[in-house]
């Protein structure tokens, strides 16, 4: 959270990003297999 130009030039908030994104990929996942 917070504006792309105030990143810092270090993988630690992309690397947050990533964790979070797969983590949210998997929550999806998890609310796809109960739908089904």
């Amino acid at each position: 959270m917070g504006d792309p130009l105030d990143d810092p030039p270090h993988p630690t908030p992309h690397g947050a990003l990533g964790t979070v994104a797969i983590a949210r990929a998997t929550e999806i996942a998890g609310f796809f297999a109960e739908g089904l």
